[in-house]
């Protein structure tokens, strides 16, 4: 338990926030991993940011999912009086603002500079912050995971951004574009969108991964792209179901 929270002497981070900064690929792996073994979610540095932090500044919403299902505090202030969501803003990351906001993060929080984190953004994060609380879909999102859904590849093609292919159905179950291609078996529409930074670990509300959508249906095909691209065979729902139980 020592190592796992142990603190750089200098900066204060701990192995978890070293994880949730991260470019390498299995860091959301990682993060679990600190966390099983007891690390800190809520631990801050010596500049009081906390893992939560860390990973909004850097857009690495894998991580995000991970702590604050983890029960980590979405409204923790820095040093500067900044929660994530101003962090995220500052460095205009649309998909991590929508997704903080999801999960309560609170808009109206103003720093110590004075500012909320909208008027920390660029204008789209700013038009997302000033409407609140995502109440639905953007349009564009609504017809890609429509698309997705459909087997539309080509639409798909069109409105998939690194942004919006793992966006969420925030209406139903927050599932992904490749959620639903997966139940679907839309076989071209799964390969397109894992080719393009989909999230093949990403759950939805009841905690299915896609490899679940795609072995309840017995979709041979997508199965095997989704193992091909990492997929964890002994992934569990919110009713510890693996893909394999499906």
């Amino acid at each position: 338990l020592e190592i796992v929270n142990f603190k750089h002497p200098q900066t204060h981070e701990t192995p978890l926030h070293c994880a949730a900064a991260s470019p390498y690929p299995k860091r959301k792996q990682v993060c679990e991993l600190l966390l099983r073994k007891g690390a800190n979610i809520n631990e801050k540095t010596k500049d009081f940011l906390t893992p939560l932090h860390v990973a909004s500044e850097k857009a690495h919403n894998d991580v995000v999912e991970v702590v604050v299902k983890h029960e980590a505090k979405v409204n923790a202030l820095d040093n500067l009086g900044q929660t994530s969501l101003h962090r995220a803003a500052h460095c205009g990351h649309l998909q991590t603002c929508r997704l903080l906001l999801s999960f309560g993060c609170d808009p109206s929080i103003i720093s110590l500079q004075g500012f909320t984190a909208s008027q920390m953004g660029n204008e789209s994060v700013q038009q997302l912050l000033q409407e609140g609380v995502p109440l639905g879909n953007s349009e564009a999102d609504r017809q890609l995971l429509e698309a997705a859904k459909a087997g539309d590849v080509d639409t798909v093609k069109k409105l998939c951004t690194t942004h919006s292919v793992n966006c969420r159905d925030i209406e139903g179950r927050q599932s992904t574009p490749l959620h639903f291609a997966a139940g679907y078996n839309r076989v071209s529409v799964v390969e397109y969108l894992l080719q393009h930074g989909a999230d093949v670990h990403a759950k939805d509300k009841g905690g299915l991964v896609p490899l679940h959508n795609a072995c309840s249906y017995g979709h041979y095909e997508v199965t095997e792209l989704l193992l091909k691209h990492g997929a964890c065979v002994n992934a569990m729902d919110l009713w510890q179901f693996t893909p394999l139980h499906e």
